[in-house]
């Protein structure tokens, strides 16, 4: 998500871009970071004006092509925006309690943000555009143009630097005969009770899921499935979590296999219950990411694997994420700015595990603090560089 601060909106001629007025701020992306960045900035500078701008039809960034059991891996109080509880566990005063099994769904989470966006409408101080693209044009302008129509500029903003976050996957499919399917397809696939095998790859929150859910939901039992995990993984233990701050041997964090180190902290949240069915799981193949799959073969970087099951009966279900080895996708070199110019870039977490919370502190950052960007970004921790 990107925050341009000062931004004028130029008159044009398209009827649906009649708002020709001008506003304090461009807020490109309306997931998790920009609502929450938005919600902040309202609250705590009143003068503040909001032009959000988004591809998707709705609010709610990976949310709206998010798998249909997808669940919160934190509780619901810790996410969300400031002004609207997203939890129903609500105490007399208003706020939110803490509860171990309160996490919340995808579809709540959309109806959520429909809800928050709502409430920015009815404050008169933020236009929203769905179904839109930004861009560049030849002279560096920022441009922002309607998806469905094939002509007609909703407007060109002053230069300012844009971020690609686009992720592209690296694994080859040497065969027509192999049957990849994303995580969004599984329950469909496990209903037709077509395979006899399935292959999950990647250990992180996408990955955790797609194990609960063959376990748990599909009735697959443990000895049909191969789990591809390229580094081991620590995960937080979610009845431990609001108290987590201290090691394995307290139950706080937990990793598959206790005799092998974790290699990254995501912060992958589970309970218990479901550690214990990861150590279920027999055919575990670490030997770095998959590089290609063939007919008879998997190829990883580290070595090969022969498939146990013909290929019509294997479905292999990709749960990478992380697909370059950064963190999350997000590649920060050493000198990357959150504020820079014009431009405040909302990429990097800065409180752990919270994107909402991350970008809701950005806000007040920028609607409290004098304007000294050295002193601002000094303030932000988060991870960069090799």
């Amino acid at each position: 998500c990107i925050g341009l601060r000062s931004v004028n909106r130029p008159p044009t001629d398209d009827a649906q871009a009649a708002a020709s007025s001008e506003a304090t701020y461009l807020v490109i992306g309306a997931g998790a970071a920009g609502l929450s960045f938005i919600d902040s900035l309202l609250t705590f500078d009143t003068t503040a004006t909001v032009i959000l701008v988004d591809r998707n039809s709705q609010p709610g960034g990976h949310w709206t092509s998010a798998y249909n059991f997808v669940r919160l891996h934190q509780t619901s109080c810790n996410y969300g925006v400031n002004s609207l509880p997203l939890s129903n566990n609500i105490d007399s005063r208003g706020n939110e309690l803490f509860s171990v099994g309160d996490l919340a769904s995808g579809q709540e989470i959309l109806d959520y943000y429909a809800a928050v966006v709502e409430q920015f409408r009815e404050c008169g101080r933020v236009r929203i555009y769905f179904n839109c693209e930004y861009s560049k044009d030849d002279k560096n302008n920022h441009m922002v143009d309607d998806r469905n129509m094939s002509e007609g500029c909703y407007g060109a903003f002053q230069s300012c630097r844009s971020i690609d976050a686009q992720w592209t996957s690296t694994i080859s499919n040497d065969s027509s005969s192999i049957n990849f399917a994303s995580i969004n397809d599984l329950p469909t696939h496990v209903a037709s009770k077509q395979y006899k095998k399935y292959v999950v790859i990647g250990a992180g929150k996408t990955g955790s899921d797609a194990i609960t859910y063959l376990l748990r939901n599909g009735g697959v039992d443990q000895s049909a499935i191969t789990w591809i995990i390229s580094r081991d993984v620590w995960y937080i233990i979610r009845e431990d979590y609001g108290e987590a701050t201290t090691y394995e041997k307290d139950g706080a964090i937990g990793r598959i296999d206790t005799s092998r180190l974790g290699k990254v902290f995501k912060g992958p949240i589970i309970d218990k219950s479901e550690l214990e069915e990861f150590r279920s799981i027999n055919d575990i193949v670490r030997l770095g990411r998959v590089e290609s799959i063939t007919s008879d073969e998997i190829k990883l970087e580290q070595g090969t694997v022969p498939l146990s099951s013909s290929p019509a009966d294997t479905l292999f279900v990709d749960c990478m994420a992380d697909l370059d080895g950064t963190y999350y996708g997000s590649n920060f070199s050493e000198d990357f700015k959150i504020f820079d110019g014009d431009q405040i870039n909302l990429g990097p977490i800065i409180v752990f595990s919270n994107v909402s919370c991350s970008a809701a502190l950005i806000a007040y950052i920028e609607s409290t603090f004098e304007d000294d960007e050295e002193m601002r970004n000094n303030l932000l921790y988060f991870a960069r560089g090799k």
